[in-house]
């Protein structure tokens, strides 16, 4: 009887012990996992940091695209008011041109006695 004591006391003893192993890998696993939800974290922090950029980024973006469409539509419309203008002025041109050659043809008679 008491060798049956002693073989199931070494049986426990075997047990405690696989167990005491098991508790060390279970502590060493909890530690891992405690150490990547840290970096999990981080990461996720990153993210949110990388999209609040990339959001500020596209905004900014789609606000210069406006405003240089703004600007381009505006240019355009001074180009054509300025053409519209210079065509106006070529033909004032013209007509001071041809109303100085009348000007220049007619007798200096007539211009003396009035």
């Amino acid at each position: 009887m008491a060798t049956e004591l002693l073989l199931k006391f070494e049986a426990m003893s075997v047990k405690i012990n696989s167990v005491d192993e098991i508790k060390s890998v279970v502590n060493i696993i909890d530690f891992k996992l405690r150490e990547m939800k840290g970096d999990i974290n981080k990461l996720s922090k990153r993210v949110l940091d990388v999209e609040t950029s990339q959001n500020f980024i596209s905004k900014s973006f789609d606000e210069n695209i406006k405003m240089h469409e703004k600007t381009n539509k505006k240019i355009e419309s001074d180009i054509k008011k300025l053409a519209t203008e210079c065509e106006a002025l070529r033909n004032d041109m013209s007509f001071i041109k041809r109303d100085s050659k009348n000007f220049k043809s007619q007798p200096s008679e007539n211009f003396q006695s009035k």
